[in-house]
C-alpha cells in the first residue's frame, strides 16, 4: 500500500495522553484520520487526578461526536485506554493498543507493573496490539491478544550533511531524550566530558533534568530543552552522531529509529532489541567511557565507511517500514460497510 492509498483512509481516530504528539501526528499523516493529544494542566504532578479527569471528559465527548470506525490509543497510561474502549464500545468503535514499554511496567515503571491485570484483560477484548518487539508480541498472544510489532514512520525528509563530507569542525553529539527514568543522563553527560572536542546538545524538559545538570553542566554540555517536533527534526539530522539509551533492553526509542532514517550516525545502548533493529549503530553498555570511545569511532572513521554503514541502516529501517505498515493497514481500512475490517 502506497502513502496515497494511507492517506485515503477515513474514519480514524489516534488518541494519546500525552505532551508528546510526534508519533501519533506522524502516523495519521500516513494512515489519514484525526489525533486527539491531551495534556491538560501541563506537567504540574499534583494535579494529576484533574488531568485525567479533563482528559477522559474529552477523550469520551471526542470519540461519541465522531463516531471512528477505529480508535488507536496510546498505553501507558492505562486509563486512556480503559476510557476510551468504553467509550469507543458506545459507537461502535473497534480499539487498537499501542502499548509502549511502560505499559508492560518495563522502563523502571512501577504503576505500569501493577495496572497488568487491567492490561491483560484489554488485550483479550482489542483487534490488536502494537508492541516493541517480538518478545513482547508473544506476551501479548500468551494473553490471548493479536500483538504486532510496529515501530516508527520515517521523519520528515530535511536536509543534512552528507556522510562523505565527514564530521564538522566541532562535531556535534545529540543525545535524544526527554530525561525519562530509563534514560542513563548521568553516564551520557559524562562521557561528553571525556571527550571535550564535542558539543553535546541534550534534547528533553529542563525542568525533569537532574539539579546537579542543570545547574554545573560540563563545559561541552548545552541542554537544549523540549523541542517542537520541526526544529527537534532538524536538530538530529545535523548531528554528526546520534546518542540514544536506555537502560530498558526491549525499548526501542524513538529517537533511533529518526536517527536511521535521517542517515545519522548512532549510538545506542547494547540490548536484543538494539542488536535486532540498531545493526549497523554502534552498540554499547550504559558507562561513560564505553559511549566516549564509541562516539570516537564514529567521528574517526573513514567517510565511505561511515556513508555506507547509515545509508545500510536507512535502507533496513525503510524495509522494516514498508513489512510493518503493511501489516497494520489492514486493521485501519473500514469495509464497504463502514464497519472496521480486521
Amino acid at each position: 500500500m502506497d502513502d496515497r492509498r494511507e492517506r485515503s483512509t477515513r474514519g480514524i481516530l489516534w488518541v494519546a495522553w500525552t505532551p508528546i504528539r510526534g508519533r501519533m501526528s506522524d502516523l495519521a499523516g500516513r494512515f489519514g484520520g484525526h489525533t486527539l493529544v491531551l495534556h491538560p494542566m501541563g506537567r504540574l504532578r499534583a494535579l494529576l487526578p484533574i488531568r485525567y479527569l479533563l482528559s477522559s471528559v474529552g477523550t469520551v465527548v471526542v470519540v461519541v461526536a465522531r463516531r471512528p470506525a477505529v480508535v488507536v490509543v496510546t498505553n501507558p497510561p492505562i486509563a486512556a485506554a480503559l476510557v476510551t474502549f468504553v467509550a469507543g464500545k458506545l459507537v461502535g468503535s473497534r480499539l487498537v493498543l499501542d502499548s509502549h514499554p511502560g505499559g508492560f511496567g518495563l522502563q523502571d515503571d512501577p504503576l505500569g507493573r501493577w495496572v497488568q491485570p487491567l492490561h491483560r484483560w484489554l488485550v483479550r477484548r482489542v483487534a490488536a496490539v502494537l508492541v516493541t518487539t517480538r518478545e513482547l508480541s508473544d506476551l501479548v498472544d500468551s494473553w490471548g491478544g493479536n500483538g504486532i510489532v510496529f515501530h516508527e514512520a520515517p521523519p520528515p525528509s530535511v536536509a543534512r550533511r552528507p556522510a562523505e563530507e565527514g564530521p564538522s569542525a566541532r562535531p556535534t553529539v545529540v543525545f535524544a531524550g526527554i530525561f525519562a527514568r530509563d534514560e542513563p543522563v548521568e553516564e551520557a553527560t559524562r562521557a561528553a566530558s571525556l571527550e571535550p572536542r564535542v558539543e553535546m546538545q541534550v534534547t528533553g524538559d529542563v525542568g525533569r533534568a537532574p539539579r546537579q545538570l542543570v545547574r554545573h553542566p560540563p563545559p561541552n554540555v548545552r541542554l537544549v530543552g523540549f523541542l517542537p517536533q520541526e526544529r527537534y527534526v532538524r536538530l538530529l539530522a545535523g548531528a554528526d552522531v546520534a546518542l540514544v539509551l536506555s537502560t530498558e533492553e526491549l525499548s526501542v526509542p524513538r529517537a533511533a529509529l529518526e536517527a536511521s532514517h535521517l542517515e545519522v550516525p548512532l549510538v545506542v545502548t547494547d540490548g536484543p532489541a538494539s542488536r535486532r533493529y540498531f545493526p549497523y549503530a554502534e552498540r554499547v553498555r550504559n558507562e561513560a567511557e564505553e559511549i566516549a570511545a564509541a562516539i570516537r569511532r564514529w567521528l574517526a572513521m573513514h567517510p565511505e565507511e561511515r556513508a555506507s554503514r547509515v545509508r545500510r541502516a536507512r535502507l533496513d529501517a525503510e524495509e522494516r517500514w514498508r513489512q510493518q505498515r503493511g501489516a497494520l493497514a489492514p486493521l485501519l481500512t473500514p469495509s464497504p460497510g463502514g464497519r472496521t475490517r480486521v
